[in-house]
């Protein structure tokens, strides 16, 4: 017979338990109830190669083990993960902690006096703060109101300290929020990250332990958080900021002299791993796209994706897009005036979050004078 509890809570919890394999609905629910969670009994963290940690299993995983991480710090913004680290002390001295102990993971040699300050925290959230997006009903007007929460999990084992695999990640993930039960009743919701086994014969002692992709928590000024959003987003993912090109394509058509158009240079900023210099080339806009990003995850993940897609018998591109790892503040371009126009969509936005924005602003500008053409745009 089945215990009335678990069937309440999987009446209650179905359409979150759907996409987990269902040998596991119970684990996670007794797992829940008898709050056994984080993941440093099953995992051990070591310092990796280029600045990756190195992940393995104390002991078999079985395909039915389910580490649970409760997100122990929950904020939903920047300005309110601030206001919590400067009220409490005791939260800034952990999160201090965590980010230490992730730099010796990755192979960084830091001191407490490096984490001493809120800003210093704040700056580096990236790194161990994830995000995901709840919907809740408007009572009044019954519309669907979408809400971002950003999460931190205090465990020495945390996800953050999980490398992320673009292949076939050892563990999956998922989010999943507690409604509770009769015999657990929550008087607000409490959300978990679960991660397990993919394959059906689990993970064997000291095996390399990799997951799937989570979404980090944004820092849009600072070009590391680029670097590793990139390098932790799963390859096939488009990040088309802001626009599509459908949206924008008969804009620049409409908006470029005719002279950048015929047989164009284009230096696309902050390319990402948006398709858009493709696109330039295929509406003969351009005959040459330079797309530049300082995050070398999204310039090799274009790069891959144009080799990929590159045969005998493919009918030739009618121009040509290269792919570079650099700043666009310092622009190794050294022939003045080789640029027939300059494409930036979302760079110089994320820029103005920056302290000294119109420092690293006025340097992108001189370097586009610099290499613009005098009919250049």
């Amino acid at each position: 017979m089945q215990d009335k509890h678990y069937i309440e809570f999987e009446v209650k919890h179905l359409s979150q338990l759907q996409p987990i394999p269902k040998t596991l609905w119970k684990t996670l629910h007794t797992n829940l109830r008898a709050k056994k969670f984080g993941a440093q009994e099953t995992l051990d963290i070591q310092p990796g190669d280029d600045g990756v940690p190195k992940c393995t299993a104390k002991y078999r995983m079985r395909r039915t083990t389910l580490l649970i991480f409760p997100h122990e710090w929950t904020f939903f913004t920047e300005e309110e993960a601030r206001q919590h680290l400067e009220q409490s002390l005791q939260l800034r001295a952990l999160i201090a902690s965590i980010l230490q102990s992730l730099d010796k993971a990755e192979g960084q040699h830091t001191s407490p006096k490096d984490y001493l300050t809120s800003d210093q925290i704040i700056r580096n959230l990236y790194r161990i703060a994830f995000q995901y997006q709840l919907a809740s009903i408007d009572p009044t007007t019954n519309a669907v109101i979408p809400k971002t929460y950003r999460w931190v999990s205090t465990d020495k084992a945390s996800p953050a300290f999980i490398p992320f695999s673009p292949g076939r990640p050892s563990l999956a993930c998922h989010i999943f929020v507690d409604l509770g039960d009769s015999s657990s009743p929550l008087t607000t919701p409490q959300s978990y990250t679960i991660l397990y086994p993919t394959n059906e014969k689990g993970i064997l002692t000291g095996s390399p332990v990799t997951r799937s992709e989570l979404t980090p928590m944004p820092d849009y000024s600072n070009p590391e958080y680029w670097k590793r959003h990139y390098a932790t987003s799963a390859p096939e993912r488009r990040f088309e900021w802001f626009a599509h090109w459908d949206h924008i394509e008969s804009i620049l058509t409409g908006a470029l002299p005719a002279e950048c158009k015929q047989g164009g240079v284009v230096l696309n900023i902050g390319c990402g791993n948006s398709e858009v210099g493709k696109k330039m080339i295929e509406s003969r806009l351009a005959s040459v796209v330079l797309s530049v990003d300082i995050a070398k995850g999204a310039v090799q993940a274009l790069s891959a994706k144009q080799d990929s897609t590159t045969s005998p018998s493919t009918t030739p591109p009618p121009g040509i897009e290269e792919f570079l790892v650099l700043d666009a503040t310092n622009l190794p371009i050294r022939t003045a005036s080789s640029i027939d126009w300059i494409f930036d969509k979302g760079t110089l936005d994320g820029l103005m979050y920056q302290s000294d924005a119109i420092d690293v602003l006025k340097k992108i500008w001189d370097e586009a004078k610099r290499v613009l053409a005098p009919h250049g745009v």
